[in-house]
């Protein structure tokens, strides 16, 4: 693999385990994700959710609000495959597209899990309602009513008790399309021992400060049971069947509000990674799933054209491998003004899916086009052999394919 051209900046926490990108991409690249009919299920159901996003998407823009970020968008490579998924302009942060809410949730339960299993081995969660179920006029009173509760209590409450308040995130299910249940999961723990007439009576008056139903659900065991979509796909899509101007109204309803927040250790936390440099991603090895943090390298190369081609195919950036066009996972590129028929006359571009190649042939994955028969990698079917799994990169430029498009749009993280 090439060296890693990370800057010189100071190592991640101890309790932090760290894997250099190039690790992470040797490592990732081949391996299987699941059989191939699961792979195709989870792909059917990214396709429908990436389907509702754009229905939604139009109505907002119908209405004159802008759901896509300003600027152009960029298509997705497969850097074995060479699968193609059409450029899209990301959208904006709007938590109830699907699309969005999906990203976010991602990479913020990532963050939550590592968090808490380095540093809040004990913490606990909580169920915050509002009281009787509101109309969607009501909704955006509702919901700064709440906020206000929960950043109160932690101060006035919780505080003095040494107990610790992390996340807050908002639910509002609304499964008859009409009427929303506005309710909060929290994420705290005490910092100490209290006793447990103490423990009785702190939930008692929490209780009482919230003035509705409150419910201590014990420790948390999965972090999705608090990091959860602000809106569910399907009562987005209802409230939209009986009417499109109420997903207008959603979007005035939710404009501005901080629908999930992170508190005291964990803002810390997350600011610490940030200011670092450094991301939350799952790693998959003999052991299973882990998290650990790593730091994304410079490209000094992908930020402008090889001198003497056009000013297409400019690589924003060459994301970790995961399964975009077949149940194995490779390195995706992210690709401004694609141009298919020259991509892969970038020497350097090259040069990274030969590397890329090498990866996937190492960790047992079989040739390319046994999973994706219409791939259009750089390497053609004719540099792969049964008992090898492929070969030296041909010398000179590949053959021009016809791109082949993939299940669902480009998935683009949120601004």
């Amino acid at each position: 693999m090439l060296a890693d051209a990370r800057p010189q900046v100071k190592f991640p926490p101890a309790d932090l385990e760290y894997r250099p990108w190039h690790h992470l991409m040797a490592q990732e690249t081949g391996v299987q994700v699941s059989d191939l009919p699961t792979w195709l299920e989870r792909e059917q159901r990214y396709r429908l959710q990436d389907e509702l996003t754009t229905r939604l998407a139009g109505v907002l823009e119908a209405a004159g609000i802008p759901a896509h970020r300003a600027g152009a968008g960029f298509a997705l490579v497969g850097l074995v495959t060479g699968g193609v998924k059409p450029a899209e302009q990301p959208y904006r942060r709007i938590h109830f597209l699907p699309s969005v809410a999906a990203t976010l949730r991602a990479e913020l339960a990532n963050g939550l899990e590592l968090f808490l299993a380095t540093r809040a081995r004990y913490a606990r969660y909580a169920v915050v309602t509002t009281g009787q179920r509101c109309e969607l006029d009501e909704l955006r009173r509702r919901i700064v009513r709440l906020s206000r509760l929960v950043s109160r209590w932690a101060h006035e409450v919780c505080k003095p008790l040494g107990v610790v308040v992390a996340f807050r995130s908002i639910e509002l299910p609304c499964d008859d399309g009409k009427t929303f249940h506005v309710h909060a999961n929290v994420v705290y723990w005490p910092t100490h021992s209290i006793p447990k007439k103490a423990w009785r009576s702190f939930l008692r008056r929490t209780r009482a400060y919230f003035g509705a139903h409150w419910k201590d659900c014990g420790r948390l065991k999965e972090v999705r049971e608090v990091v959860k979509y602000v809106m569910k796909g399907d009562d987005v899509a209802r409230l939209a069947d009986n009417d499109p101007a109420d997903v207008v109204e959603l979007y005035q309803q939710l404009r501005g509000l901080r629908l999930v927040e992170c508190h005291g250790p964990f803002r810390a936390f997350r600011r610490e990674l940030d200011n670092d440099g450094l991301k939350v991603v799952p790693e998959y090895g003999p052991r299973g799933r882990r998290l650990v943090v790593t730091r994304r390298p410079a490209q000094a190369h992908l930020d402008r054209p090889t001198v003497g081609l056009p000013a297409t195919n400019q690589v924003l950036a060459v994301d970790l491998p995961r399964a975009a066009f077949c149940n194995y996972r490779e390195p995706v590129l992210r690709v401004s003004n694609l141009d298919v028929h020259t991509l892969w006359h970038d020497p350097q571009l090259l040069a990274r899916a030969h590397e890329a190649l090498a990866d996937w042939t190492r960790n047992g994955a079989p040739p390319a086009q046994l999973l994706v028969p219409a791939a259009c990698g750089p390497f053609t079917v004719h540099t792969f052999t049964s008992a090898v799994g492929a070969a030296s990169p041909p010398s000179g430029p590949p053959a021009s394919k016809t791109a082949t498009d993939g299940a669902h749009p480009a998935r683009a993280p949120p601004e």
